[in-house]
C-alpha cells in the first residue's frame, strides 16, 4: 500500500504521461492548448506557443541561437539591432519578412500594459523593416537582456499576416495560429485533446514524427485506474474470504466471528488513503496554481489569489473531515 501512495503522488504531479508508434507521439496534458495566440497568455499554452511559433533568436545558456534571424548585429550605443531573416516560410505557406515581424510587434506594443512583466517592452522606441529581410529595432537605452527576452515563449513570437484579424489587434485574438515553427496544429476538441502535425514548410530540423497528440483526460483515467487496482488487490483477499465464510456459514451452518478490532483498522486505512488521495490532490493544485501565477499577467494573477481561498477552505475541510474521522474510529475502538 505504501508504495503505491508513493507511486501514485509521483504520477499525480507529474504533467505528463506519453505513448508513441511509428507516425505519432502522444502525450497527456491538463489542459488544452488554447486557442494559441502568440501575443497571450492563459489559455493559452506556453508548451503549444512555442511548437507553433518562432522568436527572433532562441535562448542557450552559453550564447544566443539564430531563430528566424539568421544573423544580427548591435550599435556600439547598444541602441539599435538589426536583424537579418533567414529564408523561412510559415506553414501555411507565406513568405516570412520583415514586415510580418513589424505587424507582430505592433500588436504587442498596441497591448503594451499587459506585457509590462517583460523589461524589454518599456524601452522600445520604434521598430522598421529596412527591406524584406531586415528588421531594426530600437531602445531608448542599453538593454543587455533584450535578445534573452526577444526569446520568450510570448509575446515575442510571430504570427503570419493570414493569422491576424482585420483590425491587426492579437489582443482581441487571431484568425488562425499560422506560425513557422516545427508544428501546426491540425484538430483541437475541447475537453479532450489536441493533434498537431509536423509543419513541413518550417525552416529547421524537421520532427521525427508527423503527429504529436494532446490528450486531456488520460491521467485522471489512469489515476481511477490505479486507485482501483489498489483498492480491490488490497480488498480481495478479505473479500473472498467473507464471500467463503458466509458460503460455508449457510450450507454448515457454522459460526464467523467477525473480529471487531480488524474491522476498526480497515476503516482507519480506507480513511487514511482517503485522506492521502485528498492532500495530495491539494498539492498537486496548489503546484498547478503556483506555475500558472507565475507565467500569468496581472490580471489573472489577481484571479488565482482569489481561487487559492477556495483551495485553502477546501484543505481546511479536508484535514477537518481526517481529525473528526480519527476521533470518531479512535473512540469506538474504547468500547
Amino acid at each position: 500500500m505504501k508504495k503505491f501512495i508513493i507511486i501514485f503522488f509521483i504520477f499525480l504531479l507529474s504533467t505528463t504521461v506519453y505513448a508513441k508508434n511509428d507516425s505519432t507521439l502522444t502525450i497527456a496534458y491538463p489542459v488544452n492548448a488554447g486557442p494559441l495566440n502568440p501575443h497571450l497568455y492563459n489559455p493559452n499554452q506556453m508548451y503549444a506557443q512555442t511548437m507553433v511559433y518562432d522568436s527572433l533568436v532562441r535562448y542557450n545558456p552559453d550564447d544566443m541561437e539564430p531563430a528566424l534571424a539568421e544573423k544580427w548585429s548591435i550599435s556600439d550605443d547598444g541602441l539599435t539591432y538589426t536583424f537579418k531573416l533567414r529564408n523561412a516560410a510559415f506553414s501555411d505557406g507565406s513568405v516570412v519578412t520583415a514586415e510580418a515581424v513589424v505587424m507582430n510587434f505592433n500588436a504587442v506594443m498596441q497591448n503594451k500594459a499587459r506585457h509590462s512583466w517583460i523589461s524589454l517592452v518599456s524601452m522600445i522606441e520604434s521598430f522598421s523593416a529596412k527591406d524584406e529581410k531586415t528588421f531594426i529595432l530600437k531602445l531608448s537605452k542599453p538593454y543587455n537582456l533584450t535578445l534573452k527576452e526577444l526569446s520568450v515563449a510570448r509575446p515575442f513570437r510571430i504570427l503570419a499576416p493570414n493569422g491576424f484579424l482585420d483590425d491587426k489587434n492579437t489582443s482581441k485574438g487571431i484568425k488562425a495560429p499560422i506560425g513557422s515553427g516545427p508544428w501546426k496544429l491540425k484538430e483541437t476538441r475541447l475537453g479532450e485533446y489536441d493533434i498537431f502535425e509536423r509543419n513541413e514548410y518550417h525552416w529547421g530540423q524537421k520532427p521525427k514524427y508527423k503527429y504529436v497528440k494532446v490528450l486531456k483526460k488520460i491521467v485522471c483515467i489512469v489515476m481511477l485506474f490505479l486507485i482501483l487496482n489498489s483498492f480491490y488487490s488490497v480488498k480481495a483477499a478479505t473479500l473472498a474470504d467473507m464471500q467463503k465464510d458466509i458460503k460455508n456459514f449457510k450450507k454448515k451452518g457454522e459460526t464467523v466471528t467477525i473480529d471487531a478490532d480488524k474491522a476498526f483498522e480497515e476503516i482507519a486505512d480506507i480513511g487514511s488513503i482517503l485522506t492521502t488521495i485528498g492532500a495530495g490532490v491539494m498539492v498537486a493544485v496548489v503546484t498547478y496554481m503556483g506555475i500558472k501565477y507565475l507565467i500569468a499577467g496581472p490580471e489573472a494573477q489577481a484571479k488565482l489569489k482569489i481561487q487559492l481561498i477556495g483551495v485553502v477552505v477546501s484543505g481546511c475541510v479536508i484535514f477537518g473531515a481526517y481529525f473528526i474521522w480519527k476521533t470518531v474510529v479512535g473512540v469506538a475502538n474504547t468500547f
